[in-house]
């Protein structure tokens, strides 16, 4: 009994000692939870703990905030009870079962209505019975990722792949192509032709709308495994993947073109526009898709220069022909910069009196290495690259500069002018009036010694631009003449507006009258015409003597042609002055 008084104090001390410090236990694992939840709540993404059975343990505030909920609604639910997505329950399924330590992926899930992506990383603990995933939104940043892909691999205009994709699936296909026997792909180069009159005429926001819409059309004709891509402007090119022979390039070439003949509906107004089509075939010559490209565009250039709204196939001609296109512009250019050019001058002759009136300034080109070259080899690519900007002004200059010599040199006996021809694109310029005046001025050559001559076609194209220019040349005291006349489709409707001198009648016309006479009573009514607007006629391209005489007898002024003389070099020039009257006249 005395044991017994003794012992139950000390038991009862023991057991308030042992509640005391499994109070302060409970409170520092209480403690230890509540900092560890708030590292977890801290944590910049959702965190659950999962068990085996694929039940919640628990979750972060983050994520139960992310559907609205509070942590305590998840403990003891099924995994994916929310359905928010089916790749978070499959991903957890999965990993629980399998006897990997970690793992990561990225799950898609609707929160809200809204897409979202989210990276999860899964971890197991406990001796695998249990797992925490960790949730981090990064829709943002894949969005970001989509963005820097398509703006890298995809036009902004049309949405279709860009250069650097096309080229990208051509590298594939040219390498698949190298391992399977009889794998073949085509590759379509598409140029829209008339474009550029379309975006000027009805702006640049009806031309995007087209390129769009061709786009679209485009699409719709080829097969999901085949690329429809924008080069830039209004140029497409197809990759047609895995076919059969080239019927199949073919075929789909005419199909565009056909599909080209349904007008666009734009701006309620309905617009027209064909392609030109270049197509090659890989074969084992090439080794780079560069070249496939090139080869397609050279095809395309053909297509464009036989007529356009065409196709053709490319062959290594076309190669060569545009090695030496590019020769040629290459050469253009270095002897513009070297002034490689002269002139020749070709005689205008007075009809009635035999006598010598004017002169024609003729471009010639002794091209280094190559020689005398024509102009009809030359000055059509000189106007599609632009070059023709200079070369018109050089031989503006030197005209000016040799009649300002002849003035100085034989006074009155001196031609009474010199003939200078301005390419379409000369007349574009803003600034012509102004290079003109400033050239006569630098010469010191009077205006009423200098005539320009303008194509009827040049004029057709800008009627209303072009009238301002040639008031203004007028205004500058020098003469004007139209040039080719008769070879367009509006000539007696624009003629009365416009600021002229002089008519040059197209050489077809003297050929057509001598050989059979047609067209004479044609010819007959365009000399009346121009004598009531008080124009003189020049007659070009006579070149015989029933030529001469018949002109002559319609009332023609001036003459030029191969009867009285081809163009003459400086020299020759000069004793025809000295002369006065041509030698057969």
């Amino acid at each position: 009994m005395l044991a017994s008084r003794f012992l139950v104090p000390q038991l009862e001390e023991e057991v308030r000692e042992l509640r005391a410090q499994t109070e302060h236990l409970t409170g520092e694992l209480q403690s230890a939870r509540d900092q560890f939840q708030a590292v977890l709540d801290a944590v910049p993404g959702g965190v659950s703990w999962i068990n085996a059975d694929l039940e919640y343990l628990g979750i972060n505030a983050r994520l139960a905030a992310t559907f609205g909920l509070k942590p305590e609604d998840f403990v003891g639910k099924k995994v994916g009870f929310l359905q928010s997505s089916p790749d978070f329950p499959d991903f957890v399924a999965e990993f629980v079962r399998s006897p990997q330590q970690s793992a990561s992926r990225e799950v898609e899930m609707t929160i809200d209505g809204a897409r979202c992506v989210y990276l999860l990383m899964a971890q197991k603990y406990g001796l695998g019975q249990s797992s925490v995933f960790v949730g981090i939104d990064i829709t943002d940043r894949k969005a970001a990722e989509e963005k820097l892909f398509r703006d890298a691999f995809f036009d902004k205009l049309t949405g279709l792949p860009n250069r650097s994709l096309l080229l990208e699936r051509m590298e594939r296909a040219l390498i698949y192509s190298k391992r399977r026997d009889g794998y073949l792909f085509a590759v379509l180069f598409i140029d829209c032709d008339g474009f550029k009159h379309i975006n000027d005429s009805l702006g640049h926001t009806v031309g995007d709308r087209l390129l769009s819409a061709v786009a679209r059309r485009l699409e719709a004709l080829v097969r999901s495994a085949d690329t429809v891509a924008r080069l830039g402007g209004d140029e497409f090119v197809l990759l047609l993947d895995d076919i059969e022979d080239l019927s199949h390039a073919t075929h789909i070439a005419e199909r565009i073109q056909r599909s080209m003949t349904t007008p666009f509906p734009l701006e309620g107004q309905e617009v027209f526009i064909t392609a030109s089509i270049g197509i090659t075939l890989n074969t084992a010559a090439y080794v780079n898709t560069e070249e496939l490209l090139r080869d397609a565009d050279t095809a395309m250039y053909r297509a464009k220069t036989e007529g356009r709204n065409r196709y053709e196939i490319f062959d290594r001609h076309m190669h060569a022909a545009a090695m030496q296109r590019l020769e040629l512009e290459s050469d253009l250019h270095r002897s513009l910069d070297a002034q490689d050019f002269i002139l020749h001058f070709q005689p205008i002759l007075d009809l009635p009196s035999g006598k010598l009136h004017s002169f024609e300034a003729l471009v010639r080109w002794n091209r280094p290495l190559r020689g005398w070259t024509r102009p009809g080899d030359f000055i059509a690519l000189a106007e599609e690259t632009g070059l023709i900007l200079r070369l018109d002004r050089w031989v503006l200059r030197a005209a000016c500069e040799q009649m300002r010599a002849w003035m100085d040199e034989f006074g009155e006996r001196a031609p009474h002018a010199i003939s200078v021809n301005l390419s379409s694109r000369q007349f574009a310029q803003n600034d012509l009036v102004t290079c003109v005046a400033d050239i006569l001025l630098e010469t010191r050559l009077p205006a009423s010694h200098l005539k320009l001559e303008i194509t009827e076609s040049a004029i057709m194209g800008n009627l209303e631009f072009v009238a301002v220019q040639l008031q203004g040349l007028c205004d500058l005291g020098l003469h004007l003449s139209i040039d080719d006349f008769g070879t367009g489709y509006s000539s007696l409707s624009y003629l009365h507006r416009l600021p002229l001198h002089t008519l040059k009648v197209d050489r077809s016309f003297a050929q057509e009258v001598s050989d059979c006479g047609q067209n004479l009573e044609i010819v007959r009514a365009i000399v009346m015409l121009a004598h009531a607007l008080k124009m003189d006629v020049v007659a070009e391209g006579i070149e015989t003597i029933e030529q001469r005489d018949l002109f002559r007898d319609l009332g023609c002024e001036f003459a030029q042609g191969f009867y009285f003389s081809r163009g003459l070099d400086v020299f020759e020039a000069r004793a025809l002055i000295e002369n006065g009257v041509w030698p057969g006249g």
